[in-house]
Formats: C-alpha cells, structure tokens, sequence
C-alpha cells in the first residue's frame, strides 16, 4: 500500500493582498462619494452642483464595480467608508463650513490622493483586477479629479 504524500496547499498571498487592495479602493470610493455630496451642499451656483454631482455619479459608479468584483472575489464588500472614510468626511463638513473654497480645496487634495490610491493599488492586484483599474478605475478617477479642479478654480 502506498500512501502520496501531499503538501497543504497554501493561500496565495497575491490573492488576501488584491482583496484587501479592492476593499481599501471601494471603502475611499464610498467616502469620495460623501464628500462630494457635502461639498455640493456649500455651493450656490447650479453649473457647479451639476459638475459636482456628476464626480459623485462617478465615485458611486466605481464604488459599484469595485463591489462586483469583490463578490466575485467571494468577499463581503465593505458598505461604508470605514474609520478614515468618516474622519474624511468631517474634515469635508469642517471645510465646506468654512466656506465654498475651503470645502472645495479640501475636496481636490482628497480627489489627488484618490488618483495616488489607484495608481499604487496597481503592484498590489492580480491579473483581472490590474486590468480593471489600469484601463478603467484610474482614468475615470483623473477625469473626476480634473471635474474637481475646474469646480474649485470656478470658486476660487
């Protein structure tokens, strides 16, 4: 009688790091979506809320991917922007409360660190999930983050 020899089968680490990647990645779209909603809230002119409410259509339409892809992943997508999502959050209220620019300023610096989040995700993930950031998740993000940009230059 012979007996094979198997050797437990270890977990990919590529894979835990991709899934935590993606949920890191959904819980800042979560929170961007929010600020954006705040920042919408301190500004008086309709073609800006309208831009700004475009951004947030967006953060929310990648919020959506980023959950369908951990689902297929077999992971419970996170449902709220976590701890540094709701400090986030805050700062964004304190800003908008000081003022439209303020709010907006706050604004671009978290939409740039938004950009910087998907372009260093990219070491991070496997096959399937680079390519949906590369090709997609990050150019949008660039063109949020430049919608953005033109809102706060409007303002300032």
């Amino acid at each position: 009688m012979t007996y094979a020899m198997t050797t437990p089968t270890r977990p990919d680490p590529k894979d835990w790091l991709t899934k935590r990647t993606l949920a890191t990645l959904l819980r800042a779209e979560l929170a961007a979506a929010e600020r954006c909603r705040i920042a919408m809230a301190s500004l008086d002119d309709t073609r800006l809320v309208v831009k700004l409410a475009g951004c947030r259509r967006a953060h929310r339409a990648r919020a959506h991917l980023l959950t369908q892809e951990l689902l297929r992943h077999g992971v419970r997508p996170p449902t709220d922007g976590g701890f540094r999502g709701a400090l986030s959050t805050a700062l964004q209220r304190l800003a908008s409360a000081l003022g439209a620019s303020v709010g907006l300023a706050h604004l671009r610096r978290t939409e740039r660190r938004q950009r910087r989040r998907y372009e260093n995700a990219l070491r991070k993930l496997k096959e399937r999930p680079y390519r949906l950031v590369k090709q997609r998740l990050l150019g949008e993000q660039r063109i949020t983050q430049y919608d953005v940009r033109l809102v706060a230059t409007a303002v300032a």
